[in-house]
């Protein structure tokens, strides 16, 4: 599960820290620096998660925008992060996907080959600390 969650049936442990990186098409105007901001992207087309799909990714997506004083225009929301990198290929808007999905395996991909690193995701499991359990006459 992404963290952090308030739930106080569960204990929760943190297990590792996943890495989001932005992933934009190679003839974006912002894909010639080294790095950009959260806040540069404030007028940008951008392709994301379901919020079905992860709520809390999204919730910590949106909350960091808002801190960043924009809220984002989501255009497209796409759960495989292979059509998320299609749609960015495709100039459809930016993206963001796991690190590890950030090297694209042909040059004529039309991404670029980068690793700007926006946000990290906290994952863990919960187990429940008191079992109600229900018992049947």
């Amino acid at each position: 599960m992404y963290l952090p969650i308030r739930e106080p049936s569960l204990k929760v442990q943190p297990l590792f820290t996943e890495v989001y990186i932005a992933v934009l098409p190679i003839c974006h105007k912002l894909a010639r620096q080294k790095q950009i901001t959260l806040r540069a992207l404030a007028n940008e087309v951008i392709v994301f998660y379901p919020r079905s799909l992860a709520p809390v990714l999204y919730a910590n997506f949106i909350k960091g925008c808002e801190q960043a004083s924009f809220v984002p225009n989501i255009v497209q929301e796409a759960e495989q992060a292979q059509t998320r990198l299609g749609l960015a290929a495709a100039g459809v808007g930016i993206t963001f996907v796991l690190a590890a999905y950030a090297k694209p395996k042909c040059k004529r991909s039309g991404l670029p080959t980068f690793n700007w690193r926006f946000f990290d995701t906290k994952i863990g499991f919960g187990m429940e600390t008191e079992r109600n359990f229900i018992r049947r006459a």
